[in-house]
């Protein structure tokens, strides 16, 4: 195994002790610190042995709830960190850093009004982070939380069509065949025991992103 030296970022071990967050994309590593007091997030280049610290956000939310996603968008040739910040579980504003600018921007959440989101979910793929969430007041509530890293919108995809014994909160995001995936557990009839369903989200068919086609594997 070989071991590389990079730069020691300025952080107090107490800051350190309290665990981490880890997000990845092509290679270029967010890592969330988690404090007595505070949250930062760092920038992390493994390739140059560089460690850099993110900004604080712009309205000092620092000390409440949020999840965070991290991802790349070849569209605009740049990475992000998106922060959902959470009031009563539900998400109420949005934040995003660019790196090439070096600046928080605050974004409208649009449709997720009434929608939570679990942590940490977050999972970038093919231009776009998303996250297992939920809305409140709607029959099917679960759903899958996009947010365009281009165009800094976001979209609610509903989950696909399972049955009473896949209703389960354990549902994590994942990739098959360069396609967003869902694992899903579902429990094996009179056992304690649970298989995995693999399903992998199609193109969108309709124009309007109104109607996503899931493929149970």
């Amino acid at each position: 195994m070989q071991v590389l030296e990079f730069e020691s970022p300025n952080v107090s071990d107490s800051l350190m002790a309290y665990g981490t967050g880890l997000y990845s994309s092509n290679g270029l590593l967010c890592v969330e610190l988690f404090g007595e007091s505070q949250r930062s997030l760092w920038l992390w280049n493994p390739a140059i042995r560089k460690v850099h610290r993110v900004p604080k956000s712009l309205n000092k939310y620092e000390g409440e709830s949020f999840s965070v996603g991290f991802g790349f968008s070849s569209i605009v040739n740049d990475y992000k960190i998106v922060k959902l910040f959470m009031s009563d579980f539900l998400v109420a504003r949005v934040e995003v850093y660019a790196l090439r600018t070096g600046l928080w921007t605050n974004v409208e959440p649009g449709n997720l009004e009434g929608v939570c989101v679990s942590h940490p979910s977050a999972f970038n793929c093919n231009g776009a982070i998303f996250w297992v969430g939920m809305k409140e007041g709607v029959e099917e509530g679960r759903k899958i939380v996009s947010f365009d890293i281009a165009m800094e919108l976001f979209t609610l995809i509903p989950f696909p069509t399972m049955t009473s014994a896949s209703q389960s909160c354990f549902h994590s995001l994942t990739m098959y065949q360069n396609k967003l995936a869902l694992l899903s557990p579902t429990v094996i009839k009179n056992s304690e025991s649970y298989l995995i369903d693999l399903w992998v989200l199609e193109e969108c068919t309709d124009p309007c992103r109104e109607r996503w086609n899931w493929t149970k594997m």
